[in-house]
């Protein structure tokens, strides 16, 4: 959900991908003062990431997708959606190619 903080950032310093990688690694060490370590661990601008933390400038959105995505019967992640029905319990990528070709 906090990778919305590295698209906001110049394209050249914008490692949007190694900064999910580093969250989900991160196993719940998500404080504020976390995020602006994996955000220097990237490469990220940390000056702006802490001011758009303590502005909020990320957090409506942030929200939106928490709501929404809790009204679509989203627990956890990852989460798959196939032809706007979600993927629910085990699956592999078998399972995947299947929902998105019914």
């Amino acid at each position: 959900m906090w990778t919305g903080l590295t698209l906001s950032q110049p394209a050249p310093r914008r490692p949007a991908w190694a900064f999910h990688d580093a969250l989900y690694a991160a196993r719940g060490r998500l404080s504020d003062a976390d995020l602006v370590g994996h955000a220097r661990g990237v490469g990220l601008d940390t000056a702006r990431v802490e001011a758009e933390l303590r502005d909020g400038t990320h957090a409506e959105r942030v929200d939106h997708d928490l709501e929404t995505g809790a009204a679509s019967g989203v627990t956890g992640t990852p989460a798959f959606f196939a032809n706007g029905t979600r993927v629910a319990g085990a699956f592999d990528a078998g399972s995947l190619v299947n929902a998105l070709l019914a």
